[in-house]
């Protein structure tokens, strides 16, 4: 292990090859717009290529009181991607026979209440311990301060389980804090040396630190918040009662080091590695989608194990893909900021200039399509040009993900979510109001392979609705929430949220005005409408998703086509993938998107056949849209309204965007 660990420093202080000017350059495109629609006072990223950094610069302003810039050097607090690091910790000591992983927590910590079944620190680690996460008022934002780690224990220590270790999956950043305590114990230190000895030294990381309140550490970053419009100071908050769980400081520089110097063996061996980015199971045998520290997404070569984190004043986020080495790390200084899209599109930038292998004769190798809403044409040119940017943007990262080799429903998901952030369509941030003026969102997923789906319906707080309805798809208990409970499952599965006023913006507080007054919203701008993508891959698989925030001045809890399965979104490789956009309600009446693939399944319509059947024999004139791709890659984007932002692309050069023209 201390030869494997040398040689890996080596490559790991140094630098890899820098970016080319042209990858820069688009990559500081990507990120300013980003600032400014999240209102992110700085930010810091790294990019490491082939395990080894690559590219690292920090944006904006670290203080803004004191006008501090943000750079390389800026530390901010990291959220729970302490949780990977913590893992590690723990394996390696697991790794050197000091931890048993299997052994009851009260081996090491004795004082520990025992509970109605054992605790092992594999099922910590795993979200599987049944240990409650934050629950009582305050808790996630407390401000009281712990010496030491096993005293913040307190907090929770005497509750009992949630539920059965083992039988279900609870996101627990208490679960961590215990298991830390544990290492603690194991390695005869405490948790802030085990860091810098297992972590911070070896990786040539001596930014990567506890975050002690008390403290002085040099270029730390102040954090904020975002409320009513303006950017405030972030409230109080002193995270020592959950330093192994979300209590760490770091650089970008440090965690995109941190992730090459897991992926290279240099921290851990290799099959402590394999073990610790496999998925975990429940006893009865259902996948998690979480590792030993680590969440995960993907097979092969488009693998990706990721954490994001966020807490009062930052917001953060890690993305490694182990098979190319490739790694991204975001860390900014502004609560409820949603971090992975822009994580993800700067992976596949890094990948943009590769050429993609030849396409295969007859079949397309991948295709995709792209809808952003049917409705109404709107007149103002610069609106129109909006639109446009965003529906170019959606297609490239898309087609860039598949022609790497990204699976349809990674796609269909980052596309989404990637409309989601952009005010010009009307899902997520920009979505229309409810006849109390609140933004109600909808979104669904679906994966043509396994026929698994989820969706989440009139959420009020999650900031992309499409990766709560995957996390529903993934956890595989149900497949649709709603309101509260929608909510609340976002929470439990630590996604990006946001306060009620982050989804609104003036101009549909106006245009809601106007619907309360009975007076028709004007052309210009009222076309903002629902997104979809569907998307083939190379594997063969189907996959789309939709997202909106339904119709302008809706009653309160009503629900459209949207996260209704069959009705706004279908997929099944035997047939096609379909999404939807128009009057909800009869998208449902007719269920349009499976009524797609039964005309293909028992009439053996083509995919433009059944979509034509649909849109304009069973529905009526001014309904809606449909997009749609095929197994062999045909692709189809038909409305009967006057409009439709639309566009395609797929391995055989097809890329097309088209905003407003009539079919």
């Amino acid at each position: 292990m201390a030869l494997a660990l040398s040689l890996a420093l080596t490559s790991l202080v140094a630098r890899a090859d820098e970016l080319s000017a042209e990858r820069i350059a688009a990559l500081t495109a990507r990120i300013d717009p980003v600032m400014r629609e999240q209102s992110i006072p700085g930010i810091s990223v790294a990019v490491g290529q082939s395990n080894a950094l690559a590219f690292e610069k920090g944006f904006g302003s670290s203080d803004m009181e004191n006008a501090v810039p943000a750079t390389t050097e800026t530390v901010y607090r990291t959220a729970s991607i302490a949780k990977p690091i913590t893992a590690v910790i723990v394996l390696r000591l697991a790794e050197e026979g000091k931890l048993d992983l299997d052994a009851t927590v009260q081996r090491y910590l004795p004082e520990f209440p025992e509970k109605e079944w054992p605790v092992t620190t594999r099922q910590l680690l795993a979200h599987l311990g049944g240990i409650r996460h934050y629950g009582k008022p305050g808790e996630s934002t407390g401000t009281r301060h712990f010496n030491a780690i096993r005293s913040a224990l307190a907090l929770f220590a005497r509750d009992p389980l949630v539920h059965e270790p083992g039988t279900k999956f609870l996101y627990s950043t208490f679960g961590f804090n215990l298991a830390g305590a544990v290492a603690e114990v194991a390695g005869s230190r405490d948790y802030g040396a085990l860091l810098r000895e297992i972590v911070a030294e070896p990786t040539g990381s001596p930014e990567l630190v506890v975050d002690d309140h008390f403290t002085t550490v040099p270029h730390r970053a102040r954090g904020y918040a975002y409320k009513s419009g303006q950017i405030t100071n972030a409230p109080l908050h002193d995270t020592s009662m959950k330093i192994p769980g979300g209590g760490l400081l770091s650089s970008a520089g440090a965690l995109v080091r941190f992730a090459s110097a897991v992926n290279t063996g240099a921290l851990l061996r290799a099959e402590t590695v394999a073990a610790m980015w496999t998925p975990q199971k429940t006893k009865a045998g259902q996948e998690t989608g979480y590792g030993l520290g680590w969440k995960l997404a993907g097979v092969g070569k488009t693998r990706t194990v990721w954490h994001g984190g966020g807490q009062a004043g930052t917001s953060t986020f890690l993305l490694l893909e182990p098979e190319s080495g490739d790694s991204v790390a975001l860390l900014c200084n502004r609560e409820g900021a949603a971090l992975e899209t822009l994580a993800r599109e700067i992976l596949a930038l890094m990948k943009s200039a590769e050429t993609p292998p030849p396409p295969t004769p007859g079949k397309k190798r991948y295709a995709l399509v792209v809808h952003g809403g049917a409705g109404t044409l709107p007149t103002d040119k610069a609106f129109r040009d909006q639109r446009h940017a965003g529906m170019e943007a959606a297609l490239t990262l898309g087609r860039d993900m598949l022609a790497r080799g990204a699976s349809s429903i990674e796609t269909v998901e980052a596309v989404v979510r990637l409309l989601e952030d952009d005010p010009a369509f009307n899902a997520g941030k920009g979505a229309v109001l409810n006849a109390d003026g609140v933004a109600e969102c909808d979104a669904s997923i679906m994966d043509g392979r396994t026929l698994a789906c989820g969706a989440a319906a009139a959420t009020r707080t999650v900031r992309n609705p499409v990766t709560l309805a995957r996390a529903i798809m993934d956890d595989g208990r149900h497949v649709l929430l709603g309101g509260e409970g929608a909510d609340r499952f976002a929470a439990e599965k630590d996604l990006a949220l946001a306060e009620p006023e982050y989804f609104i913006t003036p101009l549909e507080r106006n245009l809601l005005e106007k619907a309360r007054a009975g007076l028709a919203a004007p052309a210009t701008k009222d076309s903002r409408g629902t997104v979809g993508c569907v998307a083939l891959d190379a594997e063969g698989n189907l996959a789309a998703a939709t997202s909106t925030g339904g119709r302008r001045n809706k009653v309160p809890g009503r629900i459209g086509d949207s996260p209704v399965i069959g009705a706004g979104t279908y997929a099944n490789n035997e047939t096609c993938a379909v999404s939807g956009t128009g009057i909800g309600e009869e998208y449902i009446r007719l269920a349009a998107a499976y009524d797609v693939h039964a005309r293909m399944a028992y009439l053996g319509k083509s995919l433009e056949e059944a979509i034509r059947d649909v849109l304009f024999s069973r529905m009526k004139p001014g309904d809606g849209g449909l997009i749609g791709v095929d197994a062999q890659g045909n692709t189809i984007m038909l409305f009967n309204t006057p409009g439709m932002a639309r566009a395609a692309a797929d391995s055989n050069g097809d890329f097309t965007v088209e905003v407003e023209e009539v079919p």
